[in-house]
Order: C-alpha cells, then structure tokens, then sequence
C-alpha cells in the first residue's frame, strides 16, 4: 500500500462512531437534566400527580 492512497474505513465503523456519539450526548443531556431537577426547590418533593393536583388541573 502506498503512503498517498486514502485509507477508508468500512461503513460500519463511522456508524459505529456516531452511534457512539450519539449515545454520549443523550447521557450527557439526561445528566445535566438530573442535576437541574435536583436543584429546584419551588416543587418541593411533589410527584407530577401531586403537582398537577396543587394546580387544580385533574385528569
């Protein structure tokens, strides 16, 4: 093999890649939702049920 030819890796790698990726951001997202959630104090330990309730919304 020459040093000038391209080397392309095979489909399944970059789908590999951006699965992988993909993955990372969602957990990332997930995470950083958690913290925020954990940060509020204004719903106090209310369930959305509980929530909804307080509001006067019923299902």
């Amino acid at each position: 093999m020459d040093i000038d030819e391209d080397i392309i890796h095979p489909a399944s790698l970059s789908v590999a890649r951006w699965v992988n990726a993909l993955a990372l951001a969602v957990a990332v997202l997930v995470m950083s939702g958690w913290k925020i959630d954990n940060a509020t104090v204004f719903l106090g330990s209310l369930s959305p049920l509980e929530y909804r309730a307080s509001l006067g919304l019923t299902a």
